[in-house]
């Protein structure tokens, strides 16, 4: 989760309470778009890489659907809860971690393309998204790792594929992938945990708007998943994880970064030191929420398809 970090909800109550519950600003999906996209392609995997990964999450045959969603949601949101308290001593020794959770690559950028000099160089807090996932999949693969540390692979694996196709995860307009820019969301600009922005705005606001609960999302997209051809789930799986961090930068430029032109000075009453500062307006009055609607399928039907295809691998010839 780079930010930090549902059906329509008629009460005005029930979706400020929604938002108030949500976890506070940090640059990923949030949690829904990561169980989502883990769920959708544990459905898929094959029955030798479904056994793996059950051995290591510890999913056990006898497990309910809902407790196995509860595991899958857990190993998949794991990554973001190393970061949750600034300050502590877990927050001190996975901090090396931070920059796994995106690939900054420029918008401005032509032609698009991921330089691995620019985009993922290391530093204090770590380094991008690619290098993370390819050292974490060495890591699972090493059969004279210790358990504990494969697990953990797994599960960064897990949740950096969910992360590498949220547009904003890939994507740069000198605004830390949209966390620059604040947000009005259907007249809600912000909570006790901060300002809404743009990144929050593709992180979770979108996809809670759209269901209520991550079980009906799962299988609405199921259902498009099950629609699909054998050549399109080809077409989908097709490339590497550089080829798909640039397929989301080009669905930042062409949608996310799209913002309308409507846009308020105001000023959060819950800052310290408060100060006026200009809100784009995302709400009934302009099309920007019902053209990113699709675009945030796609991403998590892709990053489903990718993350089934790319665990197929990972997982292959491995007993725990």
């Amino acid at each position: 989760m780079r930010h930090t970090r549902r059906l329509f909800l008629p009460s005005s109550l029930a979706f400020l309470l929604l938002h108030l519950a949500s976890p506070a600003p940090a640059r990923a999906w949030g949690p829904e778009g990561h169980e989502i996209v883990t769920r959708l392609a544990y459905a898929r995997l094959s029955g030798s890489a479904r056994d793996a990964l059950d051995s290591l999450l510890g999913i056990g045959p006898q497990a309910t659907a809902q407790q196995r969603a509860r595991k899958l949601s857990d190993a998949a949101n794991w990554a973001d809860s190393l970061r949750a308290d600034p300050g502590t001593q877990k927050w001190k020794t996975w901090h090396h971690t931070y920059n796994w959770h995106f690939v900054d690559i420029p918008i401005s950028r032509t032609p698009l393309r991921y330089d691995a000099a620019e985009d993922c160089e290391e530093r204090a807090d770590g380094y991008c998204l690619i290098r993370a996932l390819d050292e974490q999949r060495a890591v699972l693969r090493d059969a004279g790792a210790p358990l504990d540390k494969r697990r953990n692979a797994l599960r960064f694996i897990l949740h950096l594929l969910g992360d590498l196709h949220q547009p904003l995860h890939g994507a740069n307009d000198n605004d830390r992938g949209g966390n620059g820019k604040l947000v009005c969301f259907f007249g809600f600009c912000w909570s006790q945990f901060g300002d809404k922005n743009l990144h929050s705005t593709w992180d979770g606001l979108i996809i809670r708007r759209v269901a209520a609960d991550t079980d009906a999302h799962v299988a609405r997209l199921g259902q498009r998943l099950d629609a699909m051809s054998a050549g399109e789930v080809r077409d989908a799986q097709e490339g590497t994880p550089v080829a798909w961090a640039e397929d989301s930068n080009r669905a930042a430029r062409a949608s996310a970064y799209r913002l309308p032109a409507a846009f308020v000075w105001k000023t959060n009453p819950l800052k310290k030191n408060p100060v006026s500062r200009k809100y784009y307006v995302i709400d009934e009055n302009n099309d920007y929420y019902e053209k990113s609607v699709p675009v945030v399928d796609e991403q998590l039907v892709k990053g489903a398809l990718r993350m089934q295809s790319y665990l197929d691998e990972a997982l292959a010839g491995l007993d725990f």
